[in-house]
C-alpha cells in the first residue's frame, strides 16, 4: 500500500486538492463543518510534503514551514486572538512557494512526460491560486478596503480570496469582487500574467520532452535529476 502512495505522490496531491476545492464551499458554516474544512486543508499540506520531498533536507524545510501553517489553521479553536489571524496565511504563502519550487524542479528535470509529471504540473497551477489567495487575504488584512466585495462575501474567510484568486488566475473575471487600491490591482494583474506565462512555458516544456521520446523505464518526477 505504501508503495502505491509513494509511486503516485503527485496524483494523490492533485486528487487531494480537487477534493478540497469541491467540498470546501459546501462545509462552511457551523463549528463542526469548519473543522471538516480545516481537516481537508491539513490533508493537502501532508500530501504536499509527501509529494515534494526528494531528500531529508527538503523534507525538513517543508515541515518547518508547514508547522506554523498547521498552528495557524488550528489555533483559532483554542486561542482565537485577532492578532494571530495573519499568521496562518503568511506561513501558508511561504510553504506554498517552497512546495511549488520543488514541484517545478521535478517537472523541468523529468526526462519524459507521464501521469506524475502532468499531475505535478496541474498541482503547481492550483498552488498558484492558493498562493495568491494568501496574498490577497494578507493585503486586505493589512489594508482594509483594498477589495470591493459584495455584502454577502466574508472578507475574513480564506475562501473569499481563494475564489477571487482562481477567477483571476483563469481570467474568468466575473467582477463581483474587484481590486480597488493600486496594490490590489497590481497583485491581480500579476497573477493573471503569471498564470498565462506558466501555461505557455509548461506546454512548451512538455511538448519538447514528449517529442524526444526517451527510451527506458519510467521514474517518478521527484526521483529524476
Amino acid at each position: 500500500m505504501w508503495k502505491i502512495f509513494n509511486e503516485n505522490r503527485m496524483l494523490i496531491l492533485l486528487i487531494s486538492f480537487i477534493v478540497y476545492w469541491i467540498l470546501a464551499p459546501f462545509v462552511e458554516g457551523t463549528f463542526r463543518v469548519r473543522i471538516a474544512t480545516d481537516l481537508l486543508f491539513t490533508g493537502i499540506l501532508i500530501a504536499a510534503i509527501h509529494a515534494a520531498r526528494r531528500n531529508h533536507l527538503q523534507t525538513l524545510i517543508a515541515l518547518a514551514l508547514a508547522i506554523p501553517v498547521f498552528y495557524g489553521t488550528w489555533e483559532k479553536y483554542v486561542d482565537p486572538l485577532p492578532d494571530t489571524i495573519i499568521f496562518g496565511p503568511a506561513f501558508s504563502a511561504l510553504f506554498t512557494a517552497y512546495v511549488m519550487f520543488l514541484l517545478l524542479q521535478a517537472i523541468f528535470r523529468s526526462p519524459e512526460v507521464d501521469l506524475e509529471v502532468v499531475s505535478a504540473a496541474a498541482a503547481v497551477y492550483l498552488f498558484l491560486g492558493l498562493l495568491w489567495g494568501d496574498f490577497y487575504f494578507i493585503l486586505e488584512y493589512l489594508a482594509p478596503g483594498s477589495f470591493a466585495v459584495p455584502d454577502s462575501a466574508d472578507t475574513s474567510s480564506y475562501h473569499t480570496f481563494n475564489y477571487f484568486s482562481f477567477v483571476t488566475l483563469s481570467t474568468l473575471g466575473y467582477g463581483e469582487i474587484t481590486p480597488v487600491t493600486k496594490e490590489a490591482r497590481s497583485l491581480a494583474s500579476m497573477e493573471a500574467l503569471v498564470g498565462q506565462l506558466y501555461i505557455a512555458v509548461l506546454i512548451a516544456r512538455l511538448v519538447s520532452v514528449y517529442s524526444r521520446r526517451p527510451s527506458g523505464p519510467a521514474a517518478s518526477p521527484e526521483d529524476r535529476d
